[in-house]
């Protein structure tokens, strides 16, 4: 919790050990607590991955199958080779910037767009898939729409799955 580069702010605000099941130890910056919320950024990317696990597992998905990307159904589009394997790695070769400190960059225009998802899967290649790795929020929200779109026939499915499948058994109520 402590500051020691101001120039460099860690901002840590919660930590919390879990051994064997049970909570052993949590420490809390101040004016944080066990009920504040927080963005969960790179976390989500852990959560969908898990989903997209319980998907697989369920035998919805296939992670050595291409990705169910409508907008790489075409064959002659290089990017139809790309699997789920290859997005969850984040090694889908596609183009994505991955710049916070830049005014033009994809982090931001996919906030000022709206579909999330498509804006990444209109990237183009820039590799080969599977041969370059590249930490892209972009991939990550393409397999969350992909998670969304095989939870569930309707949105409050949808909606649910998460919930039922992932966060209940995990005991987490409040994410």
């Amino acid at each position: 919790f402590a500051e020691p580069d101001s120039g460099k702010p860690r901002n840590t605000r919660a930590v919390v050990i879990v051994y064997k099941g049970r909570i052993i130890a949590e420490q809390y910056a101040d004016g944080f607590d066990r009920f504040s919320g927080h963005l969960s950024n790179s976390m989500a990317k852990t959560f969908t991955s898990a989903l997209i696990g319980i998907l697989v597992g369920d035998g919805v998905l296939d992670v050595r199958a291409r990705a169910p990307i409508r907008e790489w159904s075409d064959p002659a589009d290089p990017r139809s080779a790309i699997t789920l394997e290859q997005l969850l790695r984040m090694q889908s070769g596609l183009e994505f910037e991955e710049n916070y400190d830049r005014v033009k960059s994809d982090i931001t225009m996919m906030y000022v767009g709206g579909d999330l998802a498509g804006f990444a899967a209109a990237k183009p290649l820039e590799a080969a898939p599977g041969t370059v790795w590249k930490y892209s929020t972009g991939t990550s929200n393409i397999l969350g729409r992909i998670v969304s779109e095989n939870s569930g026939a309707t949105y409050p499915e949808r909606f649910s799955y998460a919930r039922r499948r992932l966060f209940e058994p995990l005991g987490m109520r409040h994410t």
